[in-house]
């Protein structure tokens, strides 16, 4: 059976790297997505992960992210949706 393959947004620090690394330790294929690449990070994780530029406040973006994986491993398990964005037009002024 092929490898199971997740989507980590917000891949490259925090929570999104810790899910990367907890992934590839339990054999997926993770396609890491965040704005910022994080080489060190990717070179850590070696051939089971790997990183795609994307923002996930931008429609288009995430369409590409989402065809982009399907080329390259023609399947999708799991998103793991951990990036985090921020409407600040909504924000309340002080």
């Amino acid at each position: 059976m092929p490898a199971r393959v997740a989507i980590v947004t917000g891949a490259s620090s925090g929570i999104g790297s810790a899910l990367s690394r907890d992934l590839v330790s339990n054999g997926w294929e993770v396609a890491m997505a965040d704005l910022n690449d994080n080489q060190a990070l990717s070179e850590e994780l070696g051939s089971k992960a790997r990183f795609f530029r994307c923002d996930v406040a931008d429609y288009d973006s995430q369409a590409r992210l989402f065809q982009q994986v399907w080329d390259s491993y023609g399947r999708l398990d799991a998103l793991c949706a951990n990036a985090g964005i921020a409407d600040k037009r909504l924000a309340v002024p002080n």
